[in-house]
């Protein structure tokens, strides 16, 4: 997988949390089509790759706790929020690459690949 895929899943990870979320993805997703392309792989990945940035949040705040630049609480008060941007993705993962693949669909074609 190429950076591009990544940087888009870590984009897409913040919305997760929202009230939400498919709206705010949906719409980063159109403005990222209008100039960007991934591969069908790649589209097939985000979902997990979301969940990587979401989860290596969550090995950031143990770093600083590990090295006593912050406590764990600095962790264990996201963590129930980290635990839903998860389960949402893992619930919507379909209608993530839907959103994904139809539009690249549309501006690719049969390049679309």
């Amino acid at each position: 997988f190429d950076w591009r895929a990544m940087e888009l899943a870590a984009c897409l990870s913040k919305y997760a949390a929202e009230d939400e979320p498919f709206g705010l993805m949906d719409s980063f997703i159109s403005g990222f089509c209008d100039h960007g392309v991934l591969t069908k792989a790649e589209v097939e990945g985000i979902p997990d790759m979301i969940n990587l940035r979401i989860l290596s949040n969550a090995v950031y705040f143990v770093g600083r706790a590990v090295a006593k630049e912050d406590t764990l609480e600095a962790l264990t008060s996201r963590a129930a929020t980290y635990a839903k941007r998860v389960k949402w993705v893992n619930d919507n993962r379909e209608k993530i690459v839907s959103a994904l693949a139809e539009r690249l669909k549309a501006k690719l074609g049969d390049k679309y690949c």
